[in-house]
Order: structure tokens, then C-alpha cells, then sequence
């Protein structure tokens, strides 16, 4: 081979290696795609689905594999619930970096959650709650629900504090017993009586009515839930105490209900007629209130804490 050849062929093979090299880099190295919610209020099923989407957790390089290629979240200021009461539902919420800042929360409302990124960011303002607002009580009379089960998978890094409360739901107050049945009209007074040419007796005056019924009693409080359990997976379970202040005190019971007022008393009997020379009776007294029902039980204090586990 000629110099001149040689010396272009390895000119040649020298610019061509950079650019193959370039072409090399692995995908996982890439940015991941930002979507940030700054909504004061949203439900699981606004996110984009891909969040959402099963995931297999039987090993961590499953997990790493699957959350390269997810997009990242930013919760700033939402809240974000993940269903309604009683849904029983698991919702699996994966990303490539999850960020909660600006006091963002999630709410379970007793559901499962799984929470799964490579990396998470807390500015220490958010939270995790089982329950808040109108759902920390459960309705009148019901039994409240247990606090659920978030497991929290973070593989590479956690940044900052996240505090999770699993309370159980506090049970729902007993309802107000009803009012008692009315007593029953007095017996009607006797009629006047005339002598020849003068009155004999006027009219009596009717008989008093009948006390009313008492109230019903008030309907029982519902017992509390139980408190919920937190499971922290690989990063989050390191130095947890700072970075996932953990309660889950079981939900107080409900107050019993108020007794129902008693009934109205019967209405006095008519009086007596009157006649050509007496004058009738009048109407007898009504009758007194019913007694008031008595307050219902208090429900119980949830049978348990929650727990947390390491893996």
C-alpha cells in the first residue's frame, strides 16, 4: 500500500470512531421529562397514565429498568387524592424523580399506595395523610376506616423530610335519637244541667291530656380504624426517622347521639256543653312533655396502631 493511501485510510478511521462513540450513550443517561401540577386539588386518575402504569417490583433492577423510562412528577402546593373512602383500591404512582414541595400532600383516604422513584425531593412542607378534612370523620353512626398501607420504593436518593400520618378514620357521631309520640286528649267534660227555671251545674271542664311519649334513645358513635402501615423500600428506609416522620394512631370513637326530645303532651278534653241557663266548661290543660331520650354509647377507640417496616 502506497504512503499516501495509508495515511487516508487512517485519516479516514480517526474521524469516524468520535462519531460511533457518540452514538453509544445510553438512554438512561438522558433527561427525563418534567410534568409539574400546580393545581390546588386533583384526583390520582388527572395524572397522565404512564404514571399509573403496573410495575414489577420482585427485583431492584426491574425496578430501576422500568423507572428510566418514566417521566418525573412535581407536586407543588397540590393535593392529591388518591380515592374515595371505602374504594379499597391499590394505585401504584411510578416516576423517574418525584418532587413534593411548597406544602404538597398526598391523601389515601385509607386506599393502598405505592410510591416508586429513583429518586425523591421533599422541600420538608408536604405530607402523606390516610385522612384530612371531611373525611377525617366517618359519616354519622359508621364505623371508621382503617388508615390503609403506603409502601415507599426510592432506589438511588431522598432529599429532605416527608411526613406520613396513617391515622385511622375517626368513627362517624350517633345520630340524634327521635322525638316521642304526643300524649292523647283528656276525656271531654260533662255537659250543664238545667233545674225548672235555673242552672243546676255548668259544664265541667275537660279532662287533662295525657303526658307525650319519650324520646328515642340516640343512635351509638362509630368505633375508630385502625392506624395504617408504612413499608420503606432500599433509599427510604435509611436515616428514616428524619426523612419520614411516621405516625398512626388508631381514629378516636364517635360521640353518641343526643337523646330524642320527648313528645308534646295531649291536648286537653273539651269542655262540657252549656245549656238555656248554665254556661259550658272549658277545655282541659294540655298534657306535659314526654321525658327525653337517653344519649347514645360512645363508639371505641381503634384497636390499633399502625406500623412501620424496613426492607
Amino acid at each position: 500500500m502506497s504512503t499516501s493511501i495509508k495515511l487516508l485510510c487512517e485519516t479516514v478511521c480517526l474521524s469516524v470512531i468520535p462519531i460511533l462513540l457518540i452514538g453509544c450513550h445510553s438512554g438512561s443517561d438522558s433527561v427525563a421529562n418534567e410534568v409539574v401540577e400546580k393545581r390546588s386539588n386533583i384526583m390520582v386518575s388527572d395524572l397522565p397514565m404512564k404514571f399509573l402504569d403496573a410495575i414489577d417490583t420482585s427485583t431492584d433492577s426491574a425496578i430501576k429498568a422500568k423507572l428510566k423510562t418514566q417521566d418525573s412528577l412535581t407536586l407543588d402546593g397540590t393535593t392529591l387524592t388518591i380515592a374515595n373512602v371505602g374504594d379499597n383500591r391499590t394505585v401504584t404512582l411510578a416516576c423517574h424523580k418525584l418532587k413534593l414541595i411548597n406544602g404538597a400532600r398526598i391523601v389515601t383516604n385509607g386506599n393502598q399506595l405505592v410510591l416508586l422513584a429513583l429518586t425523591m425531593d421533599f422541600n420538608n412542607s408536604g405530607g402523606i395523610d390516610s385522612f384530612l378534612g371531611e373525611t377525617l370523620k366517618a359519616q354519622p353512626g359508621k364505623g371508621g376506616s382503617d388508615g390503609g398501607r403506603v409502601e415507599i420504593y426510592a432506589t438511588d436518593a431522598v432529599y429532605g423530610s416527608l411526613r406520613v400520618s396513617l391515622s385511622g378514620q375517626g368513627g362517624g357521631d350517633g345520630v340524634p335519637g327521635a322525638k316521642g309520640p304526643p300524649g292523647s286528649a283528656g276525656p271531654p267534660g260533662g255537659g250543664a244541667a238545667d233545674g225548672l227555671a235555673s242552672c243546676l251545674h255548668p259544664g265541667e271542664v275537660g279532662g287533662k291530656g295525657s303526658p307525650g311519649g319519650p324520646g328515642s334513645p340516640g343512635g351509638n358513635g362509630g368505633d375508630g380504624g385502625n392506624g395504617g402501615d408504612l413499608v420503606l423500600h432500599d433509599e427510604a428506609a435509611k436515616n428514616y426517622d428524619s426523612r419520614f416522620p411516621f405516625s398512626a394512631p388508631p381514629g378516636p370513637g364517635g360521640v353518641g347521639g343526643i337523646g330524642g326530645v320527648g313528645g308534646d303532651g295531649g291536648p286537653g278534653g273539651v269542655g262540657g256543653g252549656g245549656s238555656k241557663f248554665c254556661d259550658g266548661g272549658h277545655a282541659g290543660d294540655q298534657g306535659s312533655q314526654g321525658a327525653s331520650g337517653p344519649k347514645g354509647d360512645d363508639g371505641h377507640v381503634g384497636k390499633s396502631a399502625g406500623t412501620r417496616s424496613l426492607k
